[in-house]
């Protein structure tokens, strides 16, 4: 697979059709990884298949060498299974939540959301779920982010994750 630095590939207008932009890499659609820096570590990667990104990937330093807030995209370009969307964010080296979405396009469009905020003990204190929560059981999109689960019934089988005065 190319993987390039994203100024090497070139945007084109904005196709209404796909509702986003197509990308070039030597005049030809862009197939492979490009990568976006900033102050020289990769801030974002994104996935293009025949010029349209199909993953989207934003880790947000928080300038101790830690993530501060972690973003992805999978983006369903066919609009036949759905777009997934997960957010992380930390605060002082806690979680400080996680939500996780899916937008299924199979003709019955089912929604789903589910966002865990924790406490300064690393506890989840509340839980907002909306629309369909079995769309969203994957809560963590990647094994490398240090998270000791990964699924909805993953978490709901730890002990002591849930704070007390836990509001759902």
């Amino acid at each position: 697979m190319i993987k390039v630095d994203s100024g090497l590939i070139h945007g084109g207008d904005f196709d209404y059709e796909m509702n986003d932009i197509p990308y070039t890499y030597l005049g030809k659609p862009f197939t492979g990884l490009f990568y976006d820096y900033f102050a020289g570590f990769v801030s974002g990667e994104s996935l293009c298949i025949n010029g349209w990104i199909v993953k989207d990937i934003s880790f947000y330093p928080d300038g101790t060498g830690r993530l501060k807030q972690y973003e992805e995209k999978h983006i369903d370009i066919t609009e036949t299974t759905g777009d997934r969307e997960w957010f992380l964010q930390w605060e002082n080296n806690s979680f400080k939540k996680i939500q996780s979405r899916y937008l299924d396009y199979q003709g019955t469009h089912h929604t789903g959301e589910l966002e865990l905020f924790f406490n300064v003990q690393n506890q989840i204190q509340q839980v907002i779920v909306k629309g369909d929560y079995a769309y969203v059981s994957c809560l963590v999109p990647r094994d490398d982010l240090e998270i000791d689960f990964k699924t909805f019934n993953h978490l709901l089988a730890k002990q002591n994750i849930f704070a007390n005065n836990l509001s759902i």
